[in-house]
């Protein structure tokens, strides 16, 4: 049965491509030398890295020894912001109150160190307000970290006009990417971007790995201490299948035609929301980026629509998938001010590049039933 799961939460994780596992597997069968040992394919594996660097760094324009392999964007996150924090002493971080919790909780732990932090409010379609911005930034401010797009609305900021800006101020800029990386261009030759976090798994690469961008590597203050792996910035064996995987997945993203699959689920949304009554599309009048749509569903509860979703194996979410186990509502959603009978009514709907007009078909069949019966027993 799970091989007919219709998989509608990629914001969460994607399949690994089948190429790429192709790509994988002699790594952990046959060219599985340590690339830190002397060996003739220990020096093989290390000049493969190397390849892997360039083909991430290409894809972002810019020099592959300014990209740093991570297990993953929460690592790439925390290990920027806790770089800065061991240079800074009274010192003011600045993000948004819809970042990821890699961004948000590692931002708020810096009070523990004697730094403060300030929160940069959304519009009610979710767009970062760039004129608070430019009043809170100032002579103390040590880190401005905002994400590209939002994992739970999809919705898409602008990087360019937000570098741009914090550039003015001559203050570092942290871009969370990993929502975006593989979705939309980036360019870091045209873009005022110190660091911008990446992951493989949101590509249909690996997971446990990801890599962060440091513009000025001179600066970073690495966190992974002992060996001189990641040219001395980040100590620890490289997980080598997972480089190999990461770049194998990341050269495949010139093949897939985005606006295809955009139309997919705009016309899904539109389903929903012509033939179910009290419904909202979160961050719906903005930019979004294709794959992502965030449907609230008026007093019902989104964990029941994805448990019954579950029992015709379609796989969706509540919200994140790093805080989808909490009992409190979305942070995101509040920041909206969407109404609290709409925000416990929830479902992230994220489609990938091979998902199917029939299957988008099916599943708007299956909340259409499972919604009216939810109403049939909710005593609003």
């Amino acid at each position: 049965m799970i091989n007919n799961t219709i998989y509608l939460d990629n914001n969460a994780t994607t399949k690994v491509d089948n190429i790429v596992v192709e790509e994988m597997i002699p790594f952990f069968s046959e060219l599985y030398a340590n690339p830190s040992s002397l060996s003739t394919q220990s020096n093989q594996i290390k000049k493969r890295i190397a390849d892997c660097r360039k083909v991430i760094g290409d894809i972002l324009n810019c020099n592959s020894e300014h990209i740093i392999f991570t297990s993953g964007g929460t690592e790439s996150n925390n290990t920027v912001i806790n770089s800065l924090s061991r240079e800074s002493i009274n010192k003011v971080f600045i993000t948004s109150v819809i970042e990821h919790p890699s961004v948000l909780n590692t931002i708020k732990q810096q009070e523990k160190f004697g730094n403060t932090y300030k929160l940069l409010s959304v519009s009610e379609s979710g767009i970062f307000n760039l004129s608070l911005l430019k009043n809170i930034i100032d002579k103390n401010t040590c880190l401005v970290s905002l994400m590209h797009v939002n994992n739970e609305t999809g919705v898409v900021n602008n990087i360019e006009e937000i570098s741009d800006l914090v550039s003015f101020y001559k203050k570092p800029l942290h871009i969370d990417a990993v929502q975006s990386f593989g979705k939309i261009k980036i360019d870091l030759s045209r873009l005022n971007i110190d660091f911008l976090s990446i992951s493989s798994h949101k590509i249909h690469g690996p997971k446990g790995i990801g890599a962060v961008y440091v513009k000025n590597i001179d600066r970073f203050n690495k966190l992974i201490f002992e060996g001189n792996q990641e040219n001395d910035h980040r100590a620890g064996t490289e997980n080598v299948p997972g480089i190999i995987g990461f770049a194998k997945s990341v050269s495949m993203l010139d093949n897939f035609d985005f606006s295809k699959k955009e139309k997919l689920l705009r016309n899904f949304e539109k389903k929903i929301i012509d033939n179910i009554q009290d419904v909202t599309i979160a961050s719906g009048n903005a930019e979004r980026v294709y794959n992502t749509s965030c449907i609230c569903f008026k007093n019902i509860e989104g964990e029941s629509i994805v448990n019954w979703l579950n029992k015709y194996n379609i796989s969706v979410s509540t919200g994140s998938a790093c805080s989808s186990l909490s009992l409190e509502p979305s942070h995101v959603l509040k920041a909206l001010k969407i109404s609290p009978c709409y925000i416990n009514g929830a479902v992230r709907f994220s489609i990938n590049k091979n998902t199917t007009e029939d299957e988008l078909d099916f599943t708007f069949e299956k909340v259409k039933s499972i919604v009216s019966h939810l109403r049939e027993l909710s005593p609003f």
